[in-house]
Order: structure tokens, then C-alpha cells, then sequence
């Protein structure tokens, strides 16, 4: 399918084009031109170049430390690359995390949460995900995992009788 035309003039035998991908499809896509001079002459070239549009950014996410208290805060930090290793500069990132999420801005090619851990959240292994978009709508994704450690509250102790010869 044709999915744009457009024209440019040559200069010097110099051809020089340039298209905002900004709107288009993932997919694939080849350039044809179809060139034609001032005396009329024409000439079609099939298949000048084949590119891939894809809407997928790299990220990465950790956190400070691996494990913690309930009651506690942690702080995650990550990066945000486009798939040519550019920082994306613009998009929201959302952090998913014991149920509930947070969302903050893309600042150069980073993010971070800084985030209360609940005082009565359960011990051991939790996920973390993070969602992000940029600004043109490209996205990606990426988790974690943190160790909440057992906090005891109770301290229950039990003798077998209630009085002990010296």
C-alpha cells in the first residue's frame, strides 16, 4: 500500500529528503522514487530502502535496596531508551507496586519513586512494574522484584510449668 507521495527538488545531483514518522504504523516500509528530470525524462527505482517503524522504548528499573522493613520507604530508579540507545526526553513513567500505582515524568532518560511501604504489608517477595510512555506514544516496560523482610510483633513465650525448683 501506498502510504505517502511527496516531491523535493534536486540540488547539485544531491537528493535530500526528510519525513516526521510522528502518525505512522508500526510495521514495515520501503521507499520508492520516481524521478524525473526537466526535459521530461523519467526513471523508477523499486525498493530504494527498507526500514522497520517500531514503537517500543527500553527500560530499565531497580531499586536502592532488596530487601525492607514494612514501614519503611524505598526508592526505584530507571532508565528510558529509545531503541537506538537515545534517552527519551518527554513521556510519563507508572510504577505498579502492592496494589497501588504511582506515575511520574520522564526527566532525560530518567525516572524515580520514592515510595512508603505500607506497615502491614506481607512479607517476602514482591513485584514491581513500571509502564512507560513518551510523548509520541511509544512504549515499554519493565520489572523488578523486592524482599519485604518479616517484622515479628508478638513475642508469645511458654513454660511447661509456672514454678522451677533453684
Amino acid at each position: 500500500n501506498t502510504v505517502f507521495i511527496d516531491s523535493v527538488t534536486i540540488n547539485d545531483g544531491i537528493l535530500t529528503y526528510q519525513k516526521n514518522s510522528t502518525g505512522l504504523l508500526v510495521g514495515e516500509y520501503s521507499l520508492a522514487i520516481n524521478l524525473t528530470e526537466f526535459l521530461g525524462n523519467t526513471q523508477y527505482f523499486k525498493d530504494v530502502l527498507h526500514f522497520t517503524l517500531v514503537n517500543e522504548v527500553s527500560v530499565f528499573i531497580d531499586a536502592v535496596k532488596d530487601s525492607v522493613l514494612p514501614g519503611d520507604s524505598l526508592t526505584f530508579f530507571g532508565e528510558v531508551n529509545t531503541i537506538l540507545r537515545d534517552g527519551v526526553h518527554d513521556g510519563k513513567a507508572t510504577l505498579y507496586f502492592d496494589r497501588k500505582q504511582m506515575t511520574t515524568e520522564i526527566d532525560n532518560g530518567r525516572f524515580q519513586f520514592h515510595v512508603p511501604i505500607s506497615g502491614n504489608i506481607s512479607s517476602w517477595k514482591h513485584d514491581v512494574r513500571v509502564l512507560v510512555i513518551d510523548m509520541y506514544g511509544n512504549t515499554g516496560d519493565a520489572t523488578t522484584s523486592v524482599d519485604i523482610l518479616p517484622l515479628p510483633l508478638l513475642l508469645d513465650v511458654h513454660f511447661e510449668k509456672k514454678a522451677y525448683l533453684p
